[in-house]
C-alpha cells in the first residue's frame, strides 16, 4: 500500500496554516482556507476589471457580470497556470478550463536569460562570472528581474527597448576567457 506524499504535506501545511491563524488571533468560525487559482478568482469577482467604453469615449470600470468568461493567469516563479472561468448566479464561478501547470513560469525565463549568455560567452566564462563577480551577478539578475516585472506587452511605440546593464565583471570574464574584447564577442554571437 503506497503513501501519498503529496497529500500528506497538503494536509500538514493546511494544518499548520489554521493553528497560525487560529494562534494570531482568527477565530476558526471565520477562517477558511483555499488554493491560490481559487482566491484570485475570487478576487476577480470582488474588483472592477471590466472596461466600459462609453460613446463619448470616456471609460468606467465594472465588476464582472454573470455569463462573462474571463482567463485568469498565474505566472508563478517556478510554472503558469491557466484556467477560463464564468460568472454564474450569486457570485458563483463555474471552471470551464483548467490547463495543468508548465514549467514556463520566473524561475525558467530566469533560466533562459542566462542560458542566452552562456551561449554568447561561454559556460567556462559564465562560471567564472558568477564565482568571481557575485556582486555583479546578482546586480545583472537584479536588474533583468526589475525590467521582467516591469515588461508591458502593449508598448506605446515599436521603438521602445528593454535595456539592461553589461556589468564590468561579465565583461572582464568574458573577455578573460575567450581571448578577445567583448564587442568582438558579441558581433560573433
Amino acid at each position: 500500500m503506497g503513501f501519498d506524499c503529496s497529500s500528506h504535506l497538503v494536509r500538514f501545511c493546511q494544518q499548520f496554516m489554521c493553528e497560525a491563524a487560529i494562534h494570531g488571533g482568527i477565530d476558526s468560525r471565520h477562517l477558511t482556507l483555499c488554493l491560490e487559482p481559487e482566491a484570485a478568482a475570487l478576487y476577480c469577482l470582488q474588483r472592477p476589471m471590466c472596461s466600459i467604453v462609453k460613446f463619448d469615449d470616456s471609460v468606467r470600470k465594472e465588476t464582472l457580470h454573470v455569463g462573462q468568461k474571463y482567463i485568469l493567469c498565474d505566472l508563478g516563479r517556478g510554472t503558469t497556470d491557466v484556467c477560463t472561468h464564468e460568472v454564474l448566479d450569486d457570485e458563483n464561478l463555474r471552471e470551464i478550463y483548467r490547463a495543468v501547470s508548465d514549467l514556463s513560469g520566473g524561475n525558467n525565463v530566469d533560466r533562459s536569460f542566462e542560458n542566452m549568455f552562456i551561449e554568447i560567452i561561454g559556460a567556462p566564462a559564465w562560471v567564472e562570472f558568477q564565482e568571481k563577480h557575485m556582486d555583479d551577478h546578482l546586480d545583472l539578475m537584479s536588474d533583468f528581474d526589475h525590467k521582467k516585472r516591469s515588461f508591458a506587452t502593449v508598448r506605446a511605440s515599436s521603438d521602445n527597448e528593454t535595456v539592461i546593464r553589461r556589468p564590468n565583471g561579465l565583461i572582464e570574464a568574458a573577455e578573460e576567457f575567450n581571448n578577445t574584447s567583448f564587442s568582438v564577442i558579441l558581433s560573433e554571437s
